[in-house]
């Protein structure tokens, strides 16, 4: 892991450590990156993922410096445009000029480049991968700060976590032996809302801890919160009595932040909490778009998990419009992943970079009727789970009972 410490909106690298989950059979290439800044001039050179620039200062970037070549680069400068590709080098000094955006490539075999650029009245962008237009062109703005780090093309063989979601699980026998099944696999385990449905709270909680032994998180749905059946076993109920997780931070069942190895999963509770508090804008929304941002700061994926979906074939259609501002602040945000429940169904689609998973199947009401139009993946067996295997390059999913589904999501 790294240790960053922020002073006044530049990041400094305390200690420089190889890339995680890079082969222990080949040195990792770290980039080594110098800051050209406006008023300041030469900044110290920061590693393979540090922030070489500033934010907050509204200081433009007008040059980058690679002190160990590990990439070649080409910049976009304010009057210039694209200038020549460089191994060391890109960008002008003592002109004034912006840079504002560059393109990069790796250099050595078995690794790519990945760079995230901090842009005038935008902030952090979405990731870029090689030879991509990291930043901006054709809009004036500046380029304030980059991130940029090296991963490895040949992928890795030893997940850094296992993960298993499912949502709608009830007291039924379905629900009993899916959670059986889940806790004999032994991995941290999402459930996506709508737990026990009727009956105390307390009988799903002692059921789930009979059963599933290892780390538990989750979020509330609709029959927690909102539907005839909570006067029986409402949020507060379960926040309760469900297993404690001390790897979350935030609101228990509502909002929160769980972090995995290589993962962060944040949840949320479209239309289960304030009303608009989280359409675009508002601050639950604007609370989801900075962990993510968080989570892509400190080199993790962020996976984004709540109960309704917006998309989805089953029976209930899209959700409402807290959850599409939630499923197109990901697509914005670049997040890769994105798992629901809700309907009582297995469904995968993509949108731009991002999959929408449905993992409804948890037991409760079982064979729903489902559609499966073009670009879907999907089926209406309601017991199962889906596994996801978190690597640093990239996450596998597998679906378990309902029916077969693997697939592999990368950066």
């Amino acid at each position: 892991m790294r240790v960053r410490t922020v002073l006044t909106g530049v990041v400094v690298a305390l200690t420089a450590l190889t890339l995680v989950g890079a082969p222990s059979s080949a040195a990792s290439p770290v980039v080594w990156v110098s800051a050209h800044v406006q008023d300041t001039g030469w900044l110290d050179p920061v590693p393979d993922g540090e922030v070489a620039g500033t934010t907050g200062q509204a200081r433009q970037l007008e040059a980058l410096q690679f002190t160990d070549p590990s990439i070649i680069a080409q910049g976009h400068v304010q009057d210039i445009g694209w200038m020549p590709e460089s191994s060391t080098r890109v960008g002008t000094t003592g002109k004034s000029l912006r840079l504002e955006a560059v393109r990069l490539s790796a250099r050595t075999e078995g690794w790519k480049v990945t760079c995230q650029a901090h842009v005038q009245n935008i902030g952090w962008m979405p990731t870029v991968g090689d030879g991509q237009t990291c930043g901006t062109t054709g809009r004036a703005l500046r380029l304030e700060a980059v991130r940029i780090w090296m991963t490895p093309t040949t992928p890795v063989d030893t997940p850094s976590a296992t993960l298993t979601a499912v949502g709608d699980i009830g007291m039924e026998q379905a629900g009993m032996d899916n959670l059986q099944k889940i806790g004999s696999r032994g991995n941290p385990l999402l459930i996506l809302g709508d737990l026990g449905y009727t009956g105390p709270a307390e009988q799903f909680c002692s059921a789930l801890k009979a059963r599933v032994k290892q780390s538990v998180m989750w979020v509330q749905g609709n029959h927690e919160n909102r539907d005839a059946d909570f006067d029986t076993a409402q949020t507060d109920d379960y926040v309760a009595c469900m297993p404690s997780n001390t790897a979350a931070t935030g609101e228990t069942g509502i909002q929160q932040v769980y972090k995995l190895d290589g993962a962060w999963i944040i949840t949320a509770s479209p239309q289960e909490a304030e009303p608009g508090s989280y359409l675009t804008g508002g601050p639950r929304w604007t609370w989801v778009r900075d962990r993510i941002r968080d989570a892509k700061a400190a080199d993790v994926w962020p996976i984004l998990a709540f109960h309704e979906p917006h998309y989805t074939v089953g029976d209930h259609g899209p959700a409402g419009p807290e959850s599409a501002a939630l499923s197109k602040l990901a697509v914005d945000e670049g997040v890769r992943l994105v798992i629901t429940a809700h309907d009582h169904i297995y469904a995968r689609t993509q949108v731009a970079q991002t999959t929408f998973v449905v993992a409804g199947m948890g037991g409760h009401k079982q064979n729903i009727p489902v559609t499966r139009p073009n670009g879907w993946v999907a089926c209406n067996g309601s017991r199962g789970f889906v596994t996801f295997s978190i690597y640093p390059d990239r996450i596998v999913g597998h679906v378990t009972d309902t029916c077969p589904d693997d697939w592999t999501i990368t950066r």
